[in-house]
């Protein structure tokens, strides 16, 4: 998500625009919707990442 943004500098805008779309990557990978109303910790709990 952050290709060839590391010198730039993070602005209140940017950094809620890369929030805004990493929940969405949460909410489509758990299979939420806005509806369901869940929060972050919920939703990165359900997640889990083995690398």
């Amino acid at each position: 998500m952050t290709y060839a943004s590391e010198t730039r500098t993070d602005t209140v805008t940017t950094q809620r625009l890369l929030e805004t779309a990493e929940m969405g990557l949460l909410r489509r990978i758990t299979g939420d919707t806005l509806r369901d109303q869940r929060e972050v910790k919920i939703l990165e709990e359900n997640v889990t990442c083995s690398v």
